[in-house]
């Protein structure tokens, strides 16, 4: 069909319309695009102030909205910063297959910001993190080796040392105290050359468990430095006193064990506390009192830990042993 020149004229004020509309869109966008950024970094802020009053749900679902503002905009620092609070709120919230899920998605894209080293070795510390807490111990230390050596080459120290520390203890935790040994000794160099003393405390007490486990006793002066730079510390004095028991000093296990009583934090400490009681009451042929703690162990094991976990179990194997004398 042939067009009118009415038509005509009207095909081209509509064509000029759509021109305008089409240059203020693209125009809007260009002045918009800043303050988008800006109001990202401002609901940043907020929902930092969201996870530090402990309001984890609300600063979730603004951690979801800004997140991919910062992937787009490629501003890595913020972007890390912004996972790093999702974290926290998928970790109080009780939602570790959700965050194992999100953070696997963030990294496939994360070697396009420009801080990828920084950000791969930081995502990947937190999913080994919650594969580590699901008891998904040989998956955990699958990618704390692929990721400790990203955490050295961006020079982040403290990552490194706590890559070291994980795997040490999950090293520790199959049996093999050589290589535990290795990332304990790992850690504790950092911790020396940043002078983080928690950390070096840290360190010192795993390679004394490492050498109690071995029944060498260097053990004992390894928890001697320990506890000289955290001398409260509650699972440093629980293994100092396995550590005596180990080597025949009971007396000296049972003072020892009793220094970590008022400290005592939380069901899985009061557990730990009671189930090593219960250890030394039954090696001393207190079976009343070894039965009343191991009792205390499982109700505090229990709920700290969980009917799965290992310390669980080992908590109802000295049960078994206990109930039988």
């Amino acid at each position: 069909m042939v067009r009118t020149n009415k038509q005509k004229y009207n095909d081209i004020f509509l064509y000029s319309k759509l021109l305008l509309v089409l240059f203020l869109g693209v125009s809007s966008f260009q002045r918009l695009a800043p303050p988008d950024i800006a109001t990202a970094e401002a609901q940043l802020d907020k929902a930092v102030g969201l996870v530090k009053k402990g309001q984890y749900e609300e600063a979730k679902g603004i951690l979801f909205e800004i997140i991919p503002v910062f992937e787009k905009a490629r501003l890595g620092e913020e972007y890390l910063w912004a996972c790093r609070q999702l974290d926290d709120c998928f970790f109080y919230l009780g939602l570790p297959e959700d965050a194992i899920k999100y953070f696997t998605q963030v990294l496939k894209t994360a070697d396009r910001q420009q801080n990828a080293i920084a950000l791969n070795a930081r995502i990947i510390y937190i999913i080994g993190l919650y594969y580590h807490d699901l008891g998904k111990y040989e998956a955990a230390i699958s990618l704390y080796e692929e990721g400790w050596p990203l955490a050295a080459k961006g020079e982040d120290y403290n990552l490194t040392s706590a890559y070291y520390s994980n795997l040490s203890t999950l090293y520790w935790d199959r049996g093999n105290h050589a290589k535990s040994l290795e990332f304990s000794q790992k850690s504790l160099q950092i911790a020396r050359v940043e002078k983080n003393l928690p950390a070096i405390a840290f360190a010192l007490q795993g390679i004394g468990n490492i050498y109690r486990s071995e029944n060498d006793s260097r053990s004992l002066d390894y928890f001697r430095q320990s506890l000289a730079i955290e001398p409260t510390n509650v699972q440093t004095l629980i293994q100092f006193s396995k550590a005596y028991q180990a080597f025949g000093k009971t007396d000296s296990a049972f003072i020892m064990l009793k220094k970590a009583f008022p400290f005592l934090q939380g069901n899985s400490e009061n557990a730990d506390f009671y189930y090593q009681r219960a250890r030394l009451n039954k090696a001393t042929h207190d079976i009343p009192k070894a039965t009343a703690d191991i009792q205390k162990a499982l109700l505090y094991g229990e709920q700290g830990y969980g009917l799965g976990h290992s310390e669980f179990t080992r908590i109802q194997n000295l049960a078994g042993k206990i109930y039988l004398a």
